[in-house]
């Protein structure tokens, strides 16, 4: 997995759900679209229309197999203890 692949995900786990306008802002003027779009052929994330019809997107069961993880609650706890 690309370092911008990793941080992008990284985003999205953590502040999920998260809309691509707020992906843009914390990425600055890098536009993580294709990264968005490769994690979502790739089964890592998922999207839907949430609030006020934005589509927004949210980590599936696949990406916590992929980092080895129980749940979201586990992934917060983990980050939690550094």
């Amino acid at each position: 997995m690309s370092q911008a692949a990793l941080e992008v995900v990284s985003c999205i786990a953590f502040k999920q759900p998260i809309s691509q306008a707020e992906i843009d802002l914390l990425f600055g003027d890098v536009d993580k679209r294709h990264v968005v779009n490769v994690l979502r052929e790739s089964g890592l994330v998922e999207e839907f229309v949430g609030d006020g019809g934005r589509l927004q997107f949210v980590t599936t069961g696949k990406f916590l197999q992929r980092f080895g993880l129980q749940s979201l609650d586990e992934l917060r706890l983990t980050m939690s203890q550094t």
